[in-house]
């Protein structure tokens, strides 16, 4: 009986540290709750999809033109230049990440 106690406080003392870490952790940031990174991710997704799906509607008329000026070569390497273009707004360290869900 002696040694059940024995290890049945044990093992509530590395479940009292584990969650003395995880506080720790949560206050200082390095531990996210779930919640907040899924809201980021759909926020992600989200301006993903909205800067691919805009890209059709704002360079249509320069690949048009592209086209018409100087053949196919230069439509690739329009389409190439609005890939690069939106690759780059992501890979921006400073552009803000909005909650999707924020009114």
């Amino acid at each position: 009986m002696g040694l059940d106690l024995v290890q049945e406080r044990a093992k509530r003392e590395r479940a009292q540290a584990r969650l003395a870490e995880q506080t720790l952790a949560i206050r200082a940031r390095t531990l996210i709750p779930q919640d907040e990174v899924d809201r980021a991710w759909a926020s992600e997704v989200a301006a993903v999809k909205q800067i691919l799906l805009s890209a059709e509607s704002t360079h249509t008329d320069r690949i048009c033109r592209s086209y018409e000026l100087a053949g196919p070569e230069v439509v690739r390497r329009e389409i190439r230049a609005m890939h690069r273009e939106a690759l780059m707004q992501f890979a921006d360290p400073n552009r803000p990440i909005v909650d999707p869900k924020a009114p």
